[in-house]
């Protein structure tokens, strides 16, 4: 069924993408990971389809999606990029080793790890922007199921996000998110206030967003019907940790 949803997604918006290629690269990712686990005891594939499922949300081609499938295979697998480059084209070949690449760079800048350098490195050796883009894909799924991993490890990953991957999603204009990372690392970084804002802000965001969009048009009626001039009425819904950040700038 999983395979079923991606081509699902992927049709909604590209009825002329190559889906055999797509199969192909789902195939060969379950074949390659077959018996590898992830932490929470899942079949590994899950992750990378989920991976390509994100990807198919930001509309990407069908060649990131491929991408998104295969992200993993040079690192957890004896796959080779020869090998990779032959059955999938090097375009595809380039972007999976440019995912694969990004957690080389963290790992050997760790010692001297500046998040806005970091950004900007990322953003300046991918050759080709689906490669960044497939890693905050990767990235937004790992934060989805952090639960299993050990708890100092759940917080250091948290604060790599909330300094690096998050603002990283804002540069490239994905607002959704980096609001959804920042959230899942303010969970993990303050449980409890976490928690407290959940109970207390009992509307998804999107709800927020439908009220703030009508209570804007309900204003500028009024100020129009007064002959009040107004330019322009602005608002939005501020996610959770975007809440904190002003609670904190403002003593509360």
């Amino acid at each position: 069924m999983g395979i079923n949803r991606l081509v699902k997604k992927i049709r909604s918006y590209d009825k002329n993408a190559d889906f055999e290629l797509v199969k192909k690269a789902y195939e060969t990712s379950k074949r390659l990971h077959a018996g590898q686990k992830r932490k929470s005891g899942e079949d590994y594939i899950v992750h990378p389809l989920e991976t390509a499922c994100i990807i198919a949300e930001l509309k990407l081609d069908d060649h990131a999606v491929c991408a998104g499938l295969l992200h993993d295979i040079l690192e957890n697998t004896s796959y080779g990029y020869g090998a990779l480059e032959k059955e999938f084209g090097r375009e595809i070949a380039e972007i999976v080793d440019g995912v694969s690449k990004i957690k080389e760079l963290k790992e050997k800048s760790r010692e001297k790890y500046n998040a806005e350098s970091m950004k900007k490195l990322l953003l300046a050796t991918a050759k080709d922007i689906r490669v960044v883009l497939v890693k905050l894909a990767d990235k937004l799924h790992n934060m989805r199921t952090l639960a299993s991993l050990e708890e100092e490890r759940r917080k250091r990953i948290a604060m790599e996000t909330i300094e690096l991957y998050a603002p990283l999603a804002y540069r490239l204009g994905l607002a959704d998110i980096k609001w959804e990372l920042e959230d899942l690392a303010f969970k993990e970084l303050h449980p409890e206030l976490f928690k407290e804002f959940n109970e207390k802000i009992s509307k998804t965001k999107k709800q927020r967003e439908v009220e703030i969009n009508k209570l804007r048009k309900e204003l500028a009626a009024a100020l129009k019907k007064n002959k009040v001039k107004v330019l322009d009425i602005s608002g939005r819904a501020k996610n959770f940790y975007s809440i904190y950040r002003k609670m904190v700038k403002m003593h509360c």
